[in-house]
C-alpha cells in the first residue's frame, strides 16, 4: 500500500504493520547549488564590468604607448555604480541578524563573491528559514540592481522599477 499526501513530497510505502520511524530533513544543498549557480553568473557580470571600464597603461614611456588600452566604457559612472551596487546587493544582504558573510557568502577585496559551502550548510541545519531568507534577499537585491540599471523589471527583483512618470 502507497500512500500520498499526508506529508507534501513525501510517498509512504506500507509493508506491514508494526512500528517505524520516519525522518525528513531538509536538503541544503540544493540551496548550495542555487546559490553557486548565482554567484557563478554574478562574477561574471562583475568581470565584464570592470573589464569594460578599465584602463591598462602601456609598457612605454610618453606620449608612444602604443600598447595601452581601455574598455568602452572608461569613465562610464553608471556602468561602475552597476559593478559596485552588485556587489553590494550581495555584501549588503541580511535576513533578521543574519549575513551574507554567516552563511559562506564573501566578496573578496578584488570583487570576486565566492560561497563557502560548509558554512552555508552549517548555516542551514542551524536555522534553515533565516538561510532561505537570505538566499531570497542576495538574489532579490541582485534584481533589483539589474532592474534598475536596465530601466524595467529584472527576473528576482522584488519589484519592477520604472524610469519616469508612471501611469
Amino acid at each position: 500500500n502507497k500512500t500520498t499526501g499526508v506529508v507534501g513530497g513525501v510517498t509512504l510505502d506500507l509493508a506491514g504493520s508494526g512500528s517505524a520511524t520516519v525522518t525528513v530533513s531538509r536538503d541544503s544543498s540544493k540551496l548550495a547549488g542555487a546559490l553557486s549557480a548565482v554567484i557563478s553568473k554574478l562574477n561574471s557580470a562583475v568581470g565584464t564590468v570592470s573589464k569594460e571600464t578599465a584602463y591598462q597603461p602601456g609598457s612605454g614611456s610618453g606620449s608612444g604607448r602604443g600598447s595601452a588600452k581601455s574598455g568602452p566604457l572608461l569613465g562610464n559612472v553608471s556602468a561602475e555604480r552597476v559593478g559596485n551596487d552588485l556587489l553590494s546587493a550581495v555584501s549588503g544582504a541580511y535576513s533578521g541578524s543574519m549575513t551574507a558573510t554567516e552563511i559562506g557568502i564573501t566578496v573578496s577585496k578584488t570583487g570576486s563573491v565566492s560561497l563557502d559551502k560548509g558554512a552555508s550548510a552549517t548555516a542551514y541545519q542551524k536555522n534553515p528559514s533565516q538561510v532561505e531568507a537570505l538566499g531570497g534577499q542576495v538574489v532579490g537585491g541582485i534584481g533589483n540592481v539589474v532592474g534598475r540599471a536596465t530601466g524595467g523589471f529584472a527576473p528576482g527583483a522584488s519589484q519592477p522599477h520604472h524610469r519616469g512618470r508612471q501611469r
